[in-house]
């Protein structure tokens, strides 16, 4: 269970026996040892699966950047349950203000009636903003998007809840994420029911936002379990990843 720094909502366990493709592995920083080869089903698997997540996390563009406008006509917005005519109609045109990075866009079609919450397959708009920009992202906080909804980013059917500054963390996104924990989202976040927000930085090698995280409320000391069961804290990943630069860290600001 995750422990809030804000009103959240907890990111329920995932549960698949699919296997994954293996994505890149994250980049080594300079003169650390290189990491233990991933096991099957282990937290290094999980970060790795990342990776292919978020190559596939923008529904409607493919093999394209979507922060970008694309020559093809991205696929409309699916409607959400009970919405208006108008509403469909704004919330398609939110939907492409967002994958096409526009903010100006973006603002009109909220005033046009456009539901800020609303989901596109399981994604909220603002996990969506989350792949295309900063601004985009800002535009619908502004307006009144949770910052602590999660999506269903799985894509597979067994429902893997992820909040959205997790997404934005698993896409690379660090000005994205900081922002969306400043404007009060859980820096505790859980993805798959053992990976937290802090360790997925640590996994990637982001000492920025390991340093952010800890400055905004993340628990160190949270306590998940690993693939095999066992209690595993950030501290502990962080040894078993041999990156001694965050083992310090943590270590000198209360970390065990």
């Amino acid at each position: 269970k995750a422990v809030g720094g804000g009103s959240s909502a907890s990111a329920p366990q995932a549960s698949s026996n699919q296997t994954q493709p293996a994505a890149q592995s994250a980049p080594q920083t300079a003169g650390r040892q290189p990491a233990p080869a991933p096991q099957r089903g282990s937290i290094l698997d999980r970060l790795n699966q990342a990776r292919n997540r978020a190559n596939d996390a923008i529904r409607g563009t493919t093999g394209t950047n979507p922060a970008q406008p694309s020559n093809q006509s991205p696929q409309s917005a699916p409607a959400p349950s009970g919405a208006t005519n108008q509403q469909l109609v704004a919330n398609d045109a939110l939907y492409h203000a967002i994958i096409t990075n526009d903010p100006a866009k973006c603002v009109t079609a909220i005033k046009q009636g456009a539901q800020v919450n609303s989901r596109i397959k399981g994604d909220t708009m603002l996990s969506t903003a989350g792949s295309s920009g900063l601004e985009v992202t800002k535009c619908l906080v502004e307006h009144g998007a949770d910052v602590n909804a999660v999506s269903d980013s799985s894509g597979t059917g067994q429902h893997n809840y992820i909040s959205v500054a997790f997404l934005a963390a698993e896409r690379n996104h660090f000005d994205i994420m900081s922002y969306l924990v400043e404007e009060g989202a859980n820096p505790n976040a859980i993805s798959g029911g053992d990976t937290s927000l802090l360790m997925f930085a640590i996994g990637h090698g982001n000492m920025d936002s390991v340093k952010f995280l800890v400055k905004h409320g993340a628990d160190m000391n949270l306590t998940l379990k690993d693939f095999r069961g066992r209690p595993q804290t950030a501290l502990t990943f962080a040894q078993l990843l041999h990156h001694g630069e965050e083992v310090e860290y943590l270590e000198a600001h209360g970390a065990h």
